[in-house]
């Protein structure tokens, strides 16, 4: 066993190997075929997914990618290295860290085969995502705790749970949205009042006026369970806490829930 450091494990969603339409296929037919992500009998979501979803969105979808694709390729997977480097230099003395990604590359179990070689006495799971989701977090566990689950010798397994309301998390998200003038954040520039233009795709949001400024808190939520008064009072509870510490008028937000 290797007692000097405890391994911390970060777990993304993950991202295709490339914008080609085969690698996106292969990314979507991954990703749709978790019963997580799409809660129906298997044989009927492997035939949706496959025959229908995967052929019709493989194109469009690679089309996407290509247009968020850098030389340095996904944003996604490289900025989630970027992050893993600065927790390493932070916890050099304390911890090694690793991540992987949910679907595609790295796998989780690649990664944890290279932790179990390690010994390790203590691996962190930690998934990155604030508010706790079946599809994502309920997920990403499922499938590490299976994979743990086979070891000779199962070391301690500590996860983190969802820091949505952790002060540190929302003093980041607030200095962050300070860096932009506010002001010009979300601008309603349609010539129809109630429509911005958001991420190349117009969406009708309720009760804007035309000519002005919005912060806009938009969240897509897959679970059923979590589409009622319980996830919807995390999410307004966070969000008026960043409201109120980034000084935006209350007024002048909004929240969507998908």
């Amino acid at each position: 066993m290797n007692t000097s450091k405890k391994a911390l494990l970060m777990l993304n969603l993950g991202t295709p190997d490339s914008p080609g339409v085969i690698d996106v296929g292969k990314y979507l037919s991954e990703f749709l075929t978790d019963s997580r992500m799409i809660n129906i009998p298997s044989l009927l979501r492997y035939l949706l997914v496959n025959l229908i979803i995967v052929p019709t969105r493989s194109f469009s979808s690679s089309k996407g990618y290509k247009e968020l694709w850098t030389k340095r390729g996904s944003p996604l997977k490289f900025h989630m290295e970027d992050l893993v480097k600065k927790v390493s230099k932070k916890l050099n003395k304390s911890h090694e860290v690793f991540y992987a990604m949910r679907y595609k590359n790295p796998s989780i179990n690649s990664v944890l085969k290279k932790i179990e070689k390690k010994g390790f006495n203590e691996i962190i799971l930690f998934p990155i995502f604030p508010q706790y989701s079946s599809a994502t977090t309920g997920s990403f566990l499922e499938k590490t705790f299976k994979e743990i689950s086979s070891w000779t010798v199962i070391p301690k397994i500590t996860t983190i749970d969802q820091f949505y309301d952790n002060p540190k998390f929302i003093n980041a998200f607030v200095e962050n949205i300070k860096k932009f003038d506010l002001h010009n954040l979300f601008y309603i520039k349609s010539k129809l009042a109630g429509y911005t233009l958001l991420r190349k795709r117009t969406c009708k949001i309720q009760n804007l006026k035309k000519n002005t400024h919005y912060l806009l808190f938009d969240t897509l939520i897959i679970d059923k369970k979590y589409r009622g008064m319980k996830f919807s009072n995390l999410l307004m509870s966070f969000n008026n806490t960043i409201i109120k510490q980034s000084g935006f008028p209350s007024f002048l937000s909004s929240s969507s829930i998908k």
